[in-house]
Parts: structure tokens; sequence; C-alpha cells
């Protein structure tokens, strides 16, 4: 996986930050296959962010506003996403063994103002064995099988 410099980072994170808000100088970033294991990146701004098949092991993501954002195949076992907002976040196939998401909001997000569409969070195929979801606020009528999370 590529290895980027924290400026590099840094710059990117501030980019999406524009395109977020809808300033000039914002672009959508795609983050897809790096490698950030180990950060603290609480209450970092990634809404919409491509994160397919990043590497955010042991990352601290404590309160970051990831709503819509694209984990696909993510690599990101014992990661804090406690209090995110996670709504309509894509995690097919990723791997989440230990992470926590207690308080993270993982409801349905809107994706369309103009005809009230909403995207599922989607933990397809997604690998939660001793996930902490507890006091998360998750999809109505989910269900996972308790083996494979601690809702404590």
């Amino acid at each position: 996986m590529p290895v980027m410099t924290p400026d590099e980072f840094l710059n990117i994170v501030r980019r999406h930050e524009r395109y977020v808000n809808g300033w000039v100088g914002g672009a959508r970033e795609d983050l897809s296959h790096q490698e950030l294991s180990g950060l603290r990146l609480a209450n970092v701004i990634l809404q919409k962010a491509q994160l397919r098949g990043i590497d955010f092991s042991d990352c601290d993501l404590t309160g970051a506003d990831l709503f819509r954002a694209r984990f696909e195949r993510a690599a990101s076992p014992a990661t804090n996403f406690s209090d995110a907002d996670l709504r309509g976040a894509r995690f097919a196939g990723a791997m989440l063994s230990g992470s926590h998401f207690c308080g993270a909001d993982m409801r349905p997000g809107l994706s369309s103002p103009e005809t009230r569409e909403f995207d599922n969070t989607d933990l397809n195929d997604a690998t939660l064995d001793r996930a902490k979801l507890e006091k998360a606020r998750l999809p109505a009528g989910r269900h996972f099988e308790t083996r494979d999370i601690d809702r404590r």
C-alpha cells in the first residue's frame, strides 16, 4: 500500500473539507488503498470520501464525519469509530475485527434531498468479530449474529 507523508494527508483532508463545504478549490478525495494505520484522526471530515481498501488499523476516528464514505474491503481492525457519523457508509467486505462503534450513527444517510432517497449503511460480508457496538444507532430491523459482535 502507498504511504503518504503527514503533509500530503493534511492537504488531502483540507481539499476534501473544502469539497464537503462547497468551497472553491475543494475536491472529492480518493484515499483508496492508502496505509494510515495508527493515526489519531478524531473529528476528521471525510464525508463521501473514497476509502476502498484503506488501512485504518488501530486508528482513532472518534467523532469523525464519515457520512456516505466508501470503505469497501478496508483493513480497519481495532479502529475506533466511536461517536462517528457513519450514516450511509459502505463497509462491504471490510475487516473490522475488534473495532469500536460505540455511539456511532450507522443509520441510513440521505443521498438526495430532492428525492428524499436514503443510502443504507452497508456491512455485508464485513468481518465484525469482537466489534463493540454499545449505544450505536443502527438501522431499524438490522440483525447481526451475536457470536460476531460484542454489544455490551
